[in-house]
């Protein structure tokens, strides 16, 4: 993806620091609910737990994988619209470890849109006919930090993907192998732009324990799984392993060892500014395994496909409005209810409210809503080969 132009990113931050700005005059209304307006109408947002209830329930029904709502939270200026995650949120904007864990995610029908609830109340005591609504956005950029997920298949190989919307460019690994901390030399590989690399370490490993490659190519017999730890004595006593006992591991008749060590890369934010960032890294895997005759079990089948309709917000945008289809007539002391579901073309940041005018000329909002949305790059391409 290409960052936008100079003058389009300008404006685009003109437009938050000037939403910022307006927003700082009244912190306390962003601090808790919303308090009644003097001539007793409100609005609010909330999120809808019913229906993330029962979206999480169709597509992660059989507990394999995560889904991702949302959460509500208040913010320094404005109420906080964030991925229900502390974990994602880490390893998109914090430093979570690669290599560590279940993949955060292997289908973009994971992340739901934001289904939200706004919530009307006339405590006044005469009626109230709302004549418009809409959502009033001050504006709205595309997230280009880079989201890097690693993923280790159980063997010698792992993928490094980017499912951000910025290039993650001049990327390098570098890393040493050991059971739980680094124990030999550092090595590093180059891996350009990240796009997609499978990595396969084995000029690394053969620097280590050098009959890797022969043993990788021809798996060594063993009688049975039981019998593996006494297998790799024998093949130890037959033929030097140079350092495997610093740093290998087994798990049933696999032969492991770990690869620890940091990847490093620049990416440039929305105002065109480069920025440096890095992942720890700490990666199972595989320097060769045993033959037993035993074969693994494959995984489980995809998750469902959802059935949401949402409102698709813009992205990299200066103010502009949405029309909201409430109309709603309330009388004295009455509460209204309605669905709002929101969800956008790429992981971005929107900065807006929920607008309601009434037939008397009187117009109510929301607290501002400061939202910020993860959308998966899936890029299908093949990835480069590394090693």
């Amino acid at each position: 993806m290409h960052a936008p132009s100079r003058t389009a990113a300008l404006t685009l931050c003109t437009a938050a620091l000037a939403l910022a700005g307006a927003l700082a005059d009244a912190p306390a209304r962003a601090q808790g609910p919303p308090v009644a307006a003097p001539d007793g109408v409100r609005v609010q947002v909330f999120v809808d737990q019913r229906r993330v209830a029962a979206a999480k329930r169709k597509i992660g029904e059989d507990g394999t994988f995560v889904v991702y709502g949302y959460r509500l939270r208040p913010g320094a200026q404005a109420l906080e619209l964030r991925i229900d995650s502390d974990e994602f949120m880490q390893r998109w904007k914090g430093n979570a470890v690669l290599g560590q864990g279940k993949p955060a995610f292997e289908d973009p029908l994971q992340f739901l849109p934001v289904l939200l609830v706004v919530d009307v109340s006339n405590e006044s005591g005469a009626p109230a006919q709302v004549t418009n609504a809409y959502l009033e956005m001050q504006g709205s950029a595309t997230d280009r930090q880079p989201f890097i997920e690693l993923n280790a298949w159980g063997s010698e190989t792992f993928d490094l993907r980017n499912h951000g919307w910025g290039r993650a460019e001049n990327a390098r690994l570098s890393f040493a192998f050991g059971r739980e901390r680094p124990a030999t030399e550092t090595f590093s590989l180059v891996l350009g732009t990240l796009g997609a690399v499978e990595v396969t370490p084995v000029r690394a490993m053969a620097a280590v324990v050098p009959a890797v490659p022969r043993l990788q190519d021809q798996r060594p017999k063993c009688p049975s799984v039981q019998q593996v730890r006494n297998c790799l004595a024998q093949l130890q006593r037959a033929a030097p392993l140079g350092r495997l006992g610093d740093i290998a591991y087994l798990r049933d008749n696999q032969v492991l060892t770990r690869l620890i060590g940091t990847l490093s890369y620049q990416w440039r934010d929305s105002a065109n500014a480069v920025q440096q960032r890095e992942h720890p890294v700490n990666v199972e895997l595989r320097l060769f395994e045993f033959d037993t005759g035993e074969q693994a079990e494959m995984g489980a089948a995809g998750p469902e496909e959802g059935g949401f309709r949402p409102i698709t917000l813009k992205t990299d945008s200066t103010p502009y409005r949405l029309p909201l289809p409430y109309r709603p007539r309330l009388a004295p002391g009455q509460n209204q209810r309605f669905e709002l579901t929101l969800n956008a073309p790429k992981a971005s940041r929107h900065l807006g409210r929920v607008v309601m005018e009434l037939s008397d000329g009187r117009r109510i909002t929301t607290a501002p809503l400061d939202l910020m949305v993860f959308v998966p790059q899936m890029a299908s391409e093949e990835a480069r080969q590394i090693r």
